[in-house]
């Protein structure tokens, strides 16, 4: 074969994995955008359950099971996660899928 064949046969497909690459590269750029932009939401989340530690809450989530509320001391909120601690056990609940809070009155 003479290179013209070569070229006939390989630019396309080199053209096409670069594309490919191209578009797997973009998509990772707008990745990365999104999660900066959802890094700050968790900041102000944080920042906002943090008026709750030490004082007791009903906290509602929503869970694949229909939701359901935890009542308890909420202990800390480190990051992404809160503890609550109730009668004979403690939680974990991911900030991200708590639906409201609110704290019991004495």
């Amino acid at each position: 074969m003479d290179t013209s064949n070569y070229i006939a046969i390989y630019l396309p497909i080199f053209i096409v994995v670069l594309m490919a690459a191209y578009a797997a590269y973009d998509g990772m750029i707008w990745h990365v955008i999104r999660m900066k932009k959802r890094r700050k939401g968790v900041a102000v989340m944080s920042e906002a359950l943090l008026q709750f530690v030490g004082k007791e809450c009903v906290v509602v989530t929503a869970s694949s099971l229909g939701g359901g509320s935890i009542a308890g001391v909420v202990k800390a909120v480190d990051g992404n996660w809160m503890t609550v601690e109730s009668k004979n056990k403690t939680n974990m609940v991911n900030t991200d899928f708590i639906m409201r809070i609110q704290e019991k009155k004495r």
